[in-house]
């Protein structure tokens, strides 16, 4: 009791006595049965045929009706939609979560403790005596919540000690059509997942379970389908049990990766007018550009190409083909099959202008980059001489888009004394060309994955170069899409790039920033963007 000691209105705060829903809380007796253990032993050890479903593309259960009282699990989600939810969005979901279930006050929320009791105690118990397998104490159980839009895409839930991943859902009725569903994914010969095996309806007052197995050869590869119903809620309490010794996780071989070009001589001047806009191929636009993009180390230019050839393009890449690029747990985006293009399309012809030497020596007119292997090249310039500041054309590279922990790194500054025949040769051996054409539509999206920053780490300092086709003029802003750039180990954004019609961003990065791009989400309808 607290109040006014001069004998004011005085305020009561009635608290729950500790552990008074300690009793709510019982699993279904059909699942304590001894056989219903055997069961789960045939189900995850792969010993017997039946219930082949279960088993299918990875071992799982669904024990539908868990809790045997109804009441109990109204009592928790009506507590549980009562608790603070902070939105969660990166490069592998968008949805709302509550923090661990341990980390609440009893006081307030005694039923959301007294369940996370029920799960470190009765359902742990169950899970080793249906299993076989010893678990630790430790339980991770926090709450998520998916509304229209959000959603969860493919991974495998692979980290040190977890060992069964679970789902616990409170959403009545829900409807399948809604979106909203597990859906578990069948894998290739190298253990990457393909498509979708099995898709599991998120059903009131079901526990689901799987193992996290770490060996090569077992996958447990799952996403969560976007909602795409208005004013629904998909609920639910979910977490991993752990065990004390795992084996690291054995690393996927790595993925093929698009090849690198030395740019081509193959374009004349005259091809070079006539895709771009004339204003960015005058001298004095270019020293603009270069003062602009060297103040932040990126840049975005409106009405890039021509407008004739912009037109061309677009209408070309409406009815190219293109073929649907994976893994899942890393991308799904549609590349443009280069292979069933006319030698003189217009698509044909821009890709050559992208990938040839003239378009590399406008970048460097652009940017003061001159797009070298910048590791083994600050060995050979730390003797060169630096332009004097007070010169109007400042040849020094912008600062790149970095980490916040690590030391700027100037690009290499324009030779003014003509440089050694062998330097002339360096350059030319060391600039290279990676590109290609993506379409971009719902669904679709990149994620960051640690062979992404493998490849950015041997790929050393990057530069890039990204031209917007669109029928829109807008692009949907909370569709998704844009291009995020983030440092390893660092989740907040550096920089975004929204898609906008024939526009083109610079971005030059250091091997320590990697970028995704946003899944798509329904927002977007039938829209697309190349």
């Amino acid at each position: 009791m607290s109040g006014d000691p001069a004998g004011g209105d005085a305020t009561f705060h009635l608290q729950p006595p500790s552990g008074q829903y300690d009793n709510l809380f019982h699993i279904n007796p059909d699942y304590l049965k001894s056989e219903y253990a055997e069961h789960v032993k045939d189900i995850l050890f792969g010993n017997s045929h039946n219930d082949e479903t279960s088993k299918k593309p990875f071992p799982h259960l669904s024990l539908n009706n868990f809790l045997a009282s109804t009441k109990a699990v109204d009592l928790l989600r009506a507590e549980l939609r009562k608790a603070p939810w902070t939105k969660k969005e990166n490069d592998l979901y968008t949805l709302s979560r509550t923090t661990d279930l341990q980390n609440f006050d009893a006081t307030i929320y005694p039923i959301l403790k007294s369940f996370r009791k029920f799960l470190a105690t009765k359902v742990r118990d169950l899970l080793m005596k249906i299993t076989g397998i010893k678990l630790n104490g430790r339980v991770d159980v926090a709450g998520s919540k998916y509304e229209q839009y959000d959603m969860l895409l493919p991974h495998d839930d692979r980290m040190e000690e977890r060992k069964f991943a679970f789902i616990f859902y409170l959403s009545p009725e829900w409807n399948s059509e809604w979106g909203g569903n597990l859906q578990l994914f069948n894998s290739d010969e190298n253990y990457y997942p393909t498509n979708v095996a099995k898709n599991i309806t998120p059903l009131n007052n079901s526990f689901l379970f799987f193992d996290i197995d770490h060996s090569l050869g077992h996958t447990s590869w799952h996403c969560v389908e976007e909602v795409t119903e208005a004013g629904k809620a998909r609920i639910s309490l979910n977490g991993w049990f752990h065990i004390d010794d795992t084996p690291p996780s054995t690393k996927l071989p790595p993925l093929s990766t698009i090849e690198k070009r030395t740019p081509t001589l193959d374009i004349q001047y005259e091809d070079v007018r006539k895709w771009i806009n004339p204003l960015y191929i005058a001298q004095q636009e270019q020293k603009a550009i270069k003062r602009l993009f060297a103040t932040k180390s990126e840049l975005k230019l409106d009405n890039f190409l021509t407008d004739e050839m912009y037109k061309q393009a677009l209408a070309e890449l409406k009815s190219a083909n293109f073929d649907k690029k994976g893994p899942v747990n890393s991308r799904s985006i549609w590349r443009l099959d280069e292979s069933s293009l006319p030698e003189n399309s217009a698509i044909a012809q821009l890709l050559r202008l992208v990938r040839s030497e003239a378009m590399t020596l406008l970048i460097t007119q652009w940017t003061g980059l001159h797009l070298y292997d910048l590791k083994s090249l600050e060995e050979e310039t730390t003797s060169s001489t630096k332009p004097s500041q007070e010169e109007d054309d400042n040849d020094d590279g912008p600062p790149t888009k970095k980490s916040k922990s690590t030391v700027d790194v100037e690009a290499p500054p324009a030779q003014k004394s003509k440089p050694s025949e062998s330097f002339e040769e360096k350059k030319k051996k060391d600039v290279k060309v990676v590109s290609f054409i993506n379409k971009m539509a719902h669904t679709c999206y990149s994620l960051c994955d640690d062979q992404m920053a493998a490849d950015a780490e041997n790929n050393g300092f990057c530069f890039d170069f990204l031209i917007f086709f669109m029928e829109k003029e807008v692009w949907e802003k909370l569709g998704g899409g844009y291009y995020s750039y983030i440092a390893v180990n660092d989740p907040n954004e550096i920089l975004r790039v929204e898609p906008s019609p024939n526009s083109v961003a610079f971005v030059f990065r250091e091997p320590e920033v990697l970028s995704f791009i946003k899944y798509i989400n329904a927002r977007v309808g039938e829209d697309c963007y190349y």
